[in-house]
């Protein structure tokens, strides 16, 4: 075996002890020799040079080697080899040394060695001449595990053991002592898939002579989980399966720390965080200050004095004015920007109380005449406006759209839909009180759009229009026509203007309705004197005849503004 040196001092006074109920044979010694020291965990063994011889004669169970030094440095280690003669066989034999180390300037505080428990070795059953159990043709399976007051071990391999004699007493196990333990487990099972009961000593082996003593259940442990020589006192640090714990039985990475770190290593200070060089080395770097440049290099963000350009180079510009910007495409909310700025979502611009919030829209190609500034303005609450703020200097909007829908055009205090403060240019302007034809019937029209009403003759209730409690023009069920005339509302009923007919008799004489008519007779061949019927006159087809006198035309539903 080898002991690891945790400290470079001084190793000096072995001492030893056994177990004498475990001491067989005659002329009963043994010899211990320690070795020179490794180099390193993976050199070569050293040459076995110092040696003492002990002798168990009456009963001897400890004792002290020679009183050597040895100058021994941190991390090497030195063999010690155990060699018995005369027959002898020890159930258990320590050895121990003590470590003389040296003082620096360091505050250390007691620190061994950090590893599992191993499971016990060397298991082997002797049959007793002593017992109550019963021989050949029985079957025992013995498994142990070592504790180390808290926590076990893994269980030793399945020890099969079949009793020779047809009547035996008694079995003796025994097994190697392991290093920190403090008790142990003997599990006994009587078939090899069977269930298992254990029973706890102290000592490394026990004579197994009843079965009543195997009273608890429980199945072997499969997965140690006892430690020697855990770092702290309190027992809180742990090493498991090559995976660091601080504050965790259970890391889930190489490092797993539960809490805060400290780190230093003379590059601490305000402010400053941990990076890393490409060999993964950390160290405390500073944060960018006024003037320098925060650069991206694809991989991450770096404080710079100088500007790089570049693809995937995303740098933040600083000025004294503490003015900052981009060079490059900036995307928030998405990846793949396709504009100078891509915003994937809303975006919400909040000023400090008073202060009136803009978004500036410009142009370079024209600057000062093509700005845009939209945002909500100080002149009431909840407006939106549009304004040429670089060369605006009373502070009206160009347009203002109020909460209740009210749009104003040289005007921040809309009193309708839409108020306009100065004239209007342009087609398309309906004033109040004009009346125009509807296609009313047009399949998929909609409604009346809002101000308007139709021509019935009604008296119009809407206290809003300035033709609050006044009559309508029935057009639309008097089937009138409109006309014009320097005067509007006027109504006129249908009328005929004078004219003559010229009426032939069956004399072919003709007869004029009043005043000087002239008769001529003469010789042709007439019907008796009547009016008939109207007939074609061979050029405009049938005459229709109804209840009144119209041009052709289409009938239309008349509607009027009214605000």
């Amino acid at each position: 075996m080898a002991i690891l040196i945790p400290r470079t001092g001084i190793l000096k006074n072995l001492s030893w002890d056994c177990q004498s109920n475990g001491l067989t044979g005659t002329n009963n010694k043994f010899i211990i020799r320690v070795g020179g020291l490794h180099a390193s965990a993976t050199s070569a063994a050293p040459n076995l040079t110092d040696a003492f011889t002990v002798s168990l004669d009456e009963g001897q169970t400890s004792g002290t080697g020679l009183p050597w030094n040895f100058a021994v440095s941190a991390g090497q280690r030195v063999a010690v080899f155990v060699h018995a003669k005369g027959g002898t066989n020890i159930s258990r034999l320590r050895v121990s040394f003590e470590l003389e180390a040296e003082r620096d300037s360091v505050v250390w505080q007691p620190v061994d060695l950090v590893t599992s428990m191993l499971a016990p070795t060397g298991v082997a059953v002797i049959p007793m001449d002593t017992g109550e159990l019963t021989g050949k043709g029985h079957d025992y399976y013995f498994r142990v595990a070592a504790s180390d007051g808290t926590d076990w071990t893994k269980a030793s391999n399945q020890l099969h053991f079949n009793p020779p004699e047809d009547t035996c007493c008694g079995i003796r196990i025994s097994w190697n002592p392991v290093f920190g333990a403090t008790k142990y487990r003997v599990y006994r099972a009587l078939t090899i898939y069977g269930e298992y009961k254990y029973i706890e000593t102290s000592d490394t082996s026990y004579d197994y002579v009843g079965d009543s003593v195997f009273k608890v259940t429980g199945s072997p442990p499969e997965v140690t989980t006892a430690y020697i020589n855990k770092l702290s006192a309190e027992g809180a640090n742990w090493i498991m399966g090559g995976d660091v714990g601080i504050g965790t039985t259970t890391p889930q990475a190489k490092l797993d720390v539960r809490g805060a770190i400290k780190i230093t290593d003379g590059t601490e200070g305000v402010g400053k965080i941990l990076t890393s060089d490409a060999k993964g080395y950390g160290t405390w770097t500073p944060l960018p200050t006024l003037g320098q440049t925060l650069k991206h290099d694809g991989t991450g963000w770096q404080a710079d004095q100088a500007q790089q350009e570049g693809a995937h180079h995303y740098v933040i510009y600083s000025n004294s004015t503490a003015t900052s910007y981009f060079r490059g495409s900036v995307g928030i909310g998405t990846s793949t920007p396709q504009g100078e700025l891509e915003v994937k979502g809303s975006v919400q611009v909040t000023g400090t109380t008073g202060s009136v919030n803009f978004i500036r829209l410009d142009s370079t190609a024209n600057p000062g005449g093509s700005v845009w500034c939209l945002g909500s303005s100080v002149l009431a609450a909840g407006t939106f406006s549009i304004l040429n703020a670089m060369n605006n200097t009373s502070g009206m909007a160009a347009l203002s759209i109020l909460p209740d829908g009210n749009v104003g055009i040289g005007t921040s205090i809309p009193q309708a839909k839409l108020d306009v403060a100065g004239t209007i240019s342009g087609f398309g302007i309906v004033p109040i009180g004009s009346i125009i034809a509807w296609h009313k019937s047009l399949p998929g029209m909609p409604g009346l759009p809002d101000g308007w009403v139709e021509c019935n003759g009604e008296k119009l209730n809407d206290a809003a229009s300035r033709f609050h409690n006044q009559m309508i023009p029935n057009l639309n069920q008097a089937g009138k026509f409109l006309r014009g005339s320097d005067i509007s509302g006027a109504m006129q009923v249908d009328a005929f203007q004078g004219h003559h007919h010229i009426v032939e008799n069956g004399a072919d004489s003709s007869y004029y309705p009043g005043g000087t008519f002239q008769m001529t007779v003469g010789t042709n061949s007439h019907n008796a004197g009547r009016v008939q019927a109207p007939a074609s006159d061979g050029k405009n087809g049938e005459p229709r005849i109804a209840n009144e006198t119209r041009p052709s035309n289409m009938s239309v539903v008349w509607i009027m503004r009214v605000k």
